[in-house]
């Protein structure tokens, strides 16, 4: 198994597939190798193409009535050095997209492959565009009406434990307008940049407030001027996870009682980003998960959902009330120039969607 799992890493890590619109770089060609592997796994389900760009495209395959719908994102960032290379030491398959997530695809292909045509019926595949970018891919899908008897989405994308959820997060972007001085009577002006700090501290305190598990950072602050003035305006970005679910209304009437307190002469939102938490997969599927995993000889852990990243998954599992689940195989350096899957993982991460799939949905 393993040089045949070789094989396939090495085919889909070699097929280019993060977006550069100057060279004409897309996610499609990958897509497109994908359709031709499913044509043969799954040779009776529908294909159908969901388009974001004329040239770049989400890639639906489906029988008449799924129970679990894997969802794989099909892009990358962009590549540090080129060309595009792939490299075995040991266990470790080094390339880029190897473990983020090419790795995965693969074990769900070969799970899939070694089901019985009865167990086929109850898989399809979602393969979606612009992960790594705006997710414009994923946000399509939420205007793609999905077959009723789907009952779980399962993302082959973790570290060899099982994930049951996810919180949410949210992009606040803030323009602070203060008045300008001179650094000699600062008195005088409202310093926006100190504002923002505060501004940002009691935000923290209105988010950590709704819940201990939410956290809120400021990922960009920026402002200024000349050396011998109170800066008037200050950009200010915050990067918040979410537990529960949280309106826009909520976040727009904390701000404006912000802005009233702030001493600041103007305060406002520029964008504001709100993805909600997923649907928290029930005890019983996770039973039944780990079940199977241990019948294929493994011992699988949870991971914390209040502690872990965003799965862009969630905004299908809130949108339609579906759990889903996420495991995929062991590997490090996302993202990174050193970026590796383990082999045997993608093996072991195959046997147990496998059993899952075949015994116990």
């Amino acid at each position: 198994m393993t040089p045949y799992i070789t094989k396939l890493l090495r085919e889909f890590v070699s097929c280019p597939s993060y977006v550069d619109l100057d060279s004409g770089i897309t996610e499609s060609k990958f897509a497109d190798l994908l359709s031709l592997h499913l044509s043969r796994i799954l040779p009776h389900h529908n294909q159908g193409k969901i388009y974001i760009d004329k040239n770049r495209y989400n890639l639906l395959v489906l029988p008449k009535e799924p129970q679990v719908l894997f969802c794989c994102h099909l892009d990358t960032v962009p590549p540090v050095h080129l060309p595009l290379t792939t490299k075995v030491t040991g266990d470790a398959f080094f390339g880029l997209g190897s473990k983020d997530m090419k790795g995965g695809i693969v074990s769900a292909l070969v799970a899939t492959a070694q089901l019985s045509k009865q167990d086929k019926e109850k898989v399809g595949f979602l393969f979606y565009c612009d992960e790594e970018g705006t997710q414009r891919g994923i946000e399509a899908m939420l205007d793609v009406t999905l077959p009723k008897s789907i009952q779980y989405f399962f993302c082959p994308e973790s570290r060899f434990n099982l994930g049951v959820g996810c919180r949410g997060y949210m992009i606040l972007e803030l323009e602070c307008t203060g008045i300008s001085a001179h650094t000699a009577r600062p008195e005088q002006g409202i310093n926006a940049i100190e504002k923002a700090y505060t501004i940002a501290r009691n935000f923290t305190l209105f988010i950590k407030k709704l819940s201990r598990h939410n956290s809120c950072t400021i990922v960009n602050i920026s402002g200024g001027g000349s050396a011998n003035k109170v800066p008037s305006m200050c950009a200010l970005t915050l990067s918040c996870r979410i537990i529960s679910p949280l309106s826009r209304k909520a976040i727009q009437t904390k701000v404006k009682e912000l802005a009233k307190t702030s001493g600041l002469k103007k305060l406002v939102i520029k964008k504001m980003l709100i993805r909600p938490p997923s649907i928290e997969a029930p005890e019983s599927l996770v039973r039944t998960f780990k079940k199977a995993a241990l019948a294929a000889g493994f011992h699988i852990q949870n991971a914390d959902p209040k502690r872990g990243g965003y799965n862009d998954i969630a905004l299908l599992s809130a949108k339609h009330g579906i759990p889903f689940l996420n495991f995929g195989p062991f590997g490090e350096g996302n993202h990174g120039p050193n970026e590796y899957v383990s082999l045997q993982s993608i093996a072991d991460t195959a046997q147990v969607l496998e059993k899952v799939l075949c015994d116990n949905i």
